[in-house]
């Protein structure tokens, strides 16, 4: 079980500083244009002619001065280079420019020219998935709840104390399509729950997902997220309960497509509340209002290939991006030990330091739990919804132990 857990961290760690120096910078980020007229990626189309075309969420128009058409971008040559974000906003050089030229204007730039591809997100936009903030808190409110119900189902049930300890193992496998691209991805969730003697709980998640997308740069995302977390338990009566959780986070995140072919990653920290308020209207029908905030800070202290270094200040220049999260669960008992509930959350970015897309997102889930003395297992299906030209279907499988 410990090299399960710890091989994931293992990996991240050993690629997300391996690559190679690149000293083509704007010959690699002008190349991976996807070209209007031809609908090519790779080439670079140094003839003097205006080409347009797009990278990832920006719009791009270049044209070469003295240019030679032989596909590289040499020193005597110069280009005259806009980007143009989703909301329209532009950055453009002021005049031609040579490589070394670019690599200064792109530092003077780095936010404007971060906003326009990845809209502040890097590991959003490349894997095609939906925020951090927004997948931590779906995950960690489905798992406060499954806890809950293991609690409250001792309690019910006679047991004299309520349960010790909970582990929960989920996989999960999801279609992805943003933008017309379409993608997969794997999921494996991790956690721990253990009550202590005041009855309140103390644990940490952790979820691995790893992404595909047949987008034109072959782009491929990896996240490793662990999350310490405090439950507290507060029994306003014997229908109405509410839990508290405090929460830390650490992400990992690692991407790879043709823009940077040796990979490039950067961490992600903050922390987050939570209120779980149930409302157990009958034997077999409960009800219940999540409500939360999570805040994560972006830092990249680590290499990065020379054709996106200005990626790595603008990416710590941004602040504490917050996210609320509220939704509602209805939950029916069929039989005493088997359950099915149904699930609303809605998330989306608060303050003054949002993306500019992604930045709300509507989870759908229904699952079917079967409750043994010890062993639980849960089958669902989940969509994701109210995001621009992005879906995603994902079928779900847990099990959990209870002692």
């Amino acid at each position: 079980m410990k090299k399960s857990l710890f091989l994931p961290l293992l990996v991240f760690l050993t690629t997300i500083n391996c690559h190679a120096e690149d000293s083509d910078a704007w010959e690699r980020i002008l190349s991976n244009t996807k070209d209007d007229t031809t609908g090519q990626v790779g080439v670079l189309y140094d003839t003097n002619g205006v080409r347009t075309g797009s990278i990832y969420n920006a719009r791009i128009t270049y044209q070469f001065q003295g240019a030679n058409g032989d596909g590289k971008f040499s020193s005597t040559e110069a280009a005259l280079v806009t980007f143009t974000s989703s909301t329209g906003k532009e950055i453009k050089t002021s005049t031609y420019m040579t490589p070394s030229q670019l690599e200064e204007w792109a530092n003077a730039n780095a936010s404007d020219i971060l906003e326009a591809m990845f809209s502040n997100d890097p590991f959003a936009t490349v894997s095609g998935s939906p925020s951090s903030a927004s997948t931590l808190s779906e995950v960690l409110i489905e798992q406060v709840r499954e806890t809950n119900r293991a609690r409250h189902n001792k309690k019910e049930s006679g047991f004299d104390t309520s349960f010790s300890t909970v582990i929960m193992m989920d996989s999960e496998k999801s279609k992805l399509k943003d933008k017309g691209n379409e993608g997969t991805s794997s999921a494996f969730r991790f956690s721990y729950d253990k009550a202590l003697a005041s009855g309140n709980d103390v644990g940490f998640l952790m979820s691995y997902k790893d992404i595909k997308s047949d987008d034109v740069y072959g782009s491929k995302s990896k996240k490793l997220l662990i999350s310490p977390f405090y439950k507290y338990y507060y029994d306003v009566n014997n229908n109405f309960d509410i839990v508290g959780v405090v929460n830390g986070v650490v992400d990992l995140s690692y991407m790879r497509s043709s823009l940077f072919s040796e990979g490039f990653g950067y961490l992600e920290y903050g922390a987050g509340i939570t209120a779980l308020p149930n409302y157990y209207l009958t034997d077999k029908f409960t009800i219940s209002f999540p409500i939360g905030v999570q805040t994560l800070k972006k830092n990249l202290n680590f290499d990065v290939p020379d054709n996106v270094k200005f990626i790595k200040s603008a990416l710590n220049d941004i602040g504490f991006q917050t996210n609320l999260n509220y939704g509602m669960g209805l939950e029916y008992a069929i039989k005493d030990n088997w359950f099915v509930n149904t699930d609303v959350l809605k998330t989306q970015d608060i303050g003054s330091n949002k993306t500019t897309s992604k930045d709300k997102a509507t989870y759908y889930s229904v699952r079917s739990a079967y409750r043994g003395e010890s062993w639980d297992y849960v089958l669902g299906y989940k969509t994701v919804k109210d995001i621009d030209n992005f879906s995603e279907d994902a079928y779900m499988l847990s099990i959990q132990y209870n002692w």
